[in-house]
């Protein structure tokens, strides 16, 4: 019997419909629920063809990691170098599923926040003079904390030095203590 439509059909033929046709026309697998495995939001969301993510209808060893379908674009980054800058592979702290651009640095307000208080609006320039060669890892305090600003401010820090990362051991919010 012909598997899809029950209609009898000699031995050798069903022999040929089971090992080509039953794959496309047996009942399916349960449904697959692609929000337990990735989640299609943003623009990972429909209208966005499946064959985007899963070319020629592959989807085992799909990537489901950020960097697994975005490597190519995370190398060529360069304002800021995200490889030179060492930045993690995992995108989201600065980008969102909606749009690549603008990024946001909510990384940045755990270490040193730079969107509220006197540091707010700052461009990143003026803290990392290296980002031009795509460096965020190197920073500087001093550039507009001057001594002759930041001194008086320290007579009674005994062990005052005039340095960035005196600055940022003192002041790791970039607040007064």
């Amino acid at each position: 019997m012909n598997p899809c439509s029950r209609i009898p059909l000699a031995p050798t033929m069903v022999s040929l419909i089971v090992a080509v046709a039953l794959p496309a026309c047996s009942t399916p697998a349960a449904p697959f629920d692609h929000q337990q495995v990735f989640a299609l939001d943003g623009a990972h969301a429909p209208p966005l063809a499946c064959e985007a993510c899963h070319p020629a209808g592959r989807f085992q060893g799909t990537p489901s990691t950020c960097d697994g379908c975005h490597h190519a674009p995370y190398l060529a980054t360069t304002s800021p170098s995200h490889a030179a800058s060492l930045f993690s592979t995992d995108c989201g702290p600065c980008h969102t599923t909606t749009a690549w651009r603008p990024a946001r640095p909510d990384f940045h307000e755990v270490a040193f926040p730079i969107t509220t208080g006197k540091h707010a609006g700052i461009p990143c320039v003026h803290c990392h003079a290296a980002q031009a060669a795509g460096n965020f890892t190197q920073y500087s305090c001093v550039t507009c904390h001057t001594l002759g600003a930041t001194a008086p401010l320290h007579t009674t820090v005994a062990a005052f030095a005039f340095d960035d990362q005196s600055c940022l051991t003192c002041h790791p919010h970039g607040n007064h203590l």
